[in-house]
């Protein structure tokens, strides 16, 4: 009888060992978003690079963030934001914003553009209230550079309704950019018709960053610009890596990366003559025969002639622009710039060392 008891206590305890197993959650959400493998995803999906990526709440890097993607996961991408910086993505952490510089897409040429409204950036640090006015009750404080979704105004437009990482409430206009110069879209519908800038701007986030002379680590420092420097943006490469903008050092190219940008709807043009430029497809014309050099200097030794109207492609110039390295029919090699007509405007041509 005692051992019949004891076979029944040990089925009792394997049943309700066995049911319990089969009542834990599934954590499948998380795999299957952080180690998914291409043919696990249908449609386009976001690699993330070797750093790892941000998830952020709006595309902006002032909006807060509501978790990291690590290094390789992929996670399905459903929009693109209006200046393909950012894309919107499904995660863990839900649909989250990240940045195009952190990821890499694929299969995502035709995926929509989301409309986001409009977006405010806090000038300076500002106190969130309950209500329009500042008998309301205190909320919170948001920092210089944090970023929200306007909701609407007050009657004089001196007040905007906000979403913000805790909730709704209210800020004063006098401490932020009242036109969402960061603003991704148009207007939704009912949003207040605001005040807006049109000159998109580069704001440096890191130390120090290099002006280029060419969109790529390797061309030629024209100057350094600090963290917190603003500068116009006039331009941008295809894939938005790197951005064409006005310094004190003249015209030249910053790392998207290490910006936040200001004002830039996607409406800055693409440089695809800068590209082309890298790659020596900027034509020129040899006036005269010409000595083809092996440096930009009479000093140099010829390495041979190029005969007059003879085309040349312009792969880069010397710092102090008098010379073109070119490729020839004759091989690769500098010429004085007196010695050639160009076709077209040269003032991207980088600058070699």
């Amino acid at each position: 009888m005692m051992r019949s008891a004891l076979l029944r206590i040990f089925a009792l305890v394997l049943l309700f060992a066995m049911l319990s197993r089969a009542a834990l959650p599934v954590q499948a959400t998380s795999e299957r978003f952080e180690v998914a493998s291409d043919a696990q995803i249908e449609g386009p999906y976001a690699t993330v690079r070797s750093a790892g990526a941000t998830a952020y709440a709006g595309p902006g890097i002032g909006f807060w963030t509501l978790g990291r993607l690590r290094a390789n996961a992929i996670v399905p991408i459903i929009g693109v934001s209006a200046d393909r910086q950012f894309w919107q993505v499904n995660t863990p952490f839900g649909v989250v914003w990240v940045r195009n510089v952190e990821v890499i897409a694929t299969n995502a040429d035709n995926v929509p553009v989301i409309d986001v409204g409009l977006i405010g950036r806090v000038t300076a640090d500002s106190v969130v209230r309950a209500g329009p006015g500042t008998q309301a009750a205190r909320l919170s404080t948001l920092a210089r550079g944090r970023q929200f979704f306007v909701l609407g105004t007050n009657a004089d437009g001196s007040w905007l309704r906000i979403r913000y990482q805790f909730g709704e409430g209210w800020i004063a206009t006098v401490n932020t950019d009242q036109a969402g110069r960061v603003s991704l879209g148009a207007p939704s519908a009912g949003a207040p018709e605001l005040p807006r800038t049109d000159i998109p701007r580069a704001i440096v986030h890191t130390g120090a960053l290099s002006v280029r002379s060419g969109p790529g680590d390797f061309f030629t420092t024209l100057g350094v610009l600090t963290q917190g420097e603003s500068v116009p943006i006039i331009g941008r490469t295809s894939d938005n890596a790197w951005l064409l903008v006005e310094s004190a050092f003249g015209t030249g190219w910053l790392n998207a990366r290490f910006v936040r940008t200001e004002n830039f709807f996607g409406n800055a043009p693409i440089i695809r003559y800068a590209e082309a430029s890298a790659n020596g497809t900027v034509a020129a014309i040899t006036i005269n025969a010409t000595n083809l050099r092996s440096g930009p200097n009479r000093a140099f030794d010829v390495l041979g002639i190029v005969p007059p109207n003879t085309e040349v492609a312009l792969l880069g110039q010397s710092r102090d622009r008098a010379w073109w390295f070119v490729r020839t029919p004759i091989g690769e090699g500098w010429i004085s710039k007196e010695t050639v007509r160009t076709r077209s405007g040269t003032s991207l041509v980088p600058i070699l060392p």
